[in-house]
């Protein structure tokens, strides 16, 4: 038994400049706050008593958002900087040979980055969207415990690669409507890619989850004023295959893979209805 008590103020604050009416930049700065915390299991011991110390974040963002085009094209873009102190972060270790996640202080740690978005209306008939987004999310500084012997090396050498955490992220997705006398034929596409990522801390090779880009299709039939919508969707027609999550402890020594249902190639019928529209 052990207990902990902590207290903070955290906030918000912002500046908008309209530059013309379909032009507007702003910047913000955040202070955030996750207090302390305990590593609870099944089997939790007198040396798991420590606390977790608090993690706090201070955020800026600078970015703009756009209509041009005479309203046919949004584009929005923004640049981050967060820098983590105490970041809590889970981690993997083996106990009695049984796979357990702990909650560790994983000291310093920044993510930073860029991303764009749009959203386009070339014709009446063609829409498209999309994003990109480059994230550079690493560790700083990994304590040393201080009952650790002099000369301890850090557990997570610095410039470690933060877990679950592609640097690049890219979308594009389109869809095209043809009109007919009494309905409409809607078929789309949706390109999505993420870059490789570690499962782990210390980004060993075994966690390593390569990067991947699936492709979904759609096809949509509605009536002329959208209130019904029959779509046939086709998910990662392409037949990738990608994992979401690996850990170790799997047989003879191989990683465990959780493998999502996207990664295999599937259909299906989607129906919508909109009522008390016109």
């Amino acid at each position: 038994r052990d207990s902990n008590s902590s207290d903070n103020v955290s906030g918000r604050a912002g500046i908008q400049f309209d530059l013309t009416d379909d032009f507007m930049t702003y910047a913000s700065y955040a202070r955030g706050y996750k207090g302390p915390a305990y590593n609870v299991f099944f089997n939790m011991g007198p040396n798991n008593r420590p606390v977790i110390d608090a993690e706090t974040v201070d955020s800026f963002e600078l970015g703009f958002k756009s209509t041009l085009a005479d309203g046919r094209v949004i584009l929005n873009a923004a640049a981050f900087s967060a820098q983590y102190d105490n970041f809590q972060a889970n981690n993997f270790l083996f106990l009695n040979n049984v796979l357990i996640t702990t909650l560790t202080n994983a000291g310093k740690v920044k993510t930073e980055g860029v991303e764009v978005d749009f959203l386009a209306r070339p014709t009446d008939a063609l829409s498209l969207s999309g994003g990109i987004a480059y994230t550079d999310a690493r560790v700083d500084r990994f304590p040393v415990p201080p009952e650790a012997p002099p000369g301890t090396p850090p557990q997570v050498r610095s410039g470690s690669q933060l877990p679950l955490a592609p640097k690049l992220k890219a979308s594009l997705a389109g869809e095209y409507r043809i009109e007919l006398a009494s309905l409409n034929i809607v078929p789309g596409l949706v390109f999505a890619y993420q870059d490789e990522q570690w499962s782990d801390l210390n980004e060993p090779a075994a966690l390593r989850i390569p990067g991947y880009s699936t492709i979904d299709v759609t096809v949509a039939l509605s009536d002329k004023n959208d209130r019904y919508r029959l779509t046939l969707v086709g998910r990662n027609v392409t037949d990738e295959n990608f994992t979401a999550l690996k850990t170790g402890g799997g047989p003879g020594g191989v990683p465990r893979l959780q493998i999502p249902r996207d990664a295999d190639r599937y259909f299906g019928l989607q129906f919508r209805a909109n009522f008390g529209g016109k």
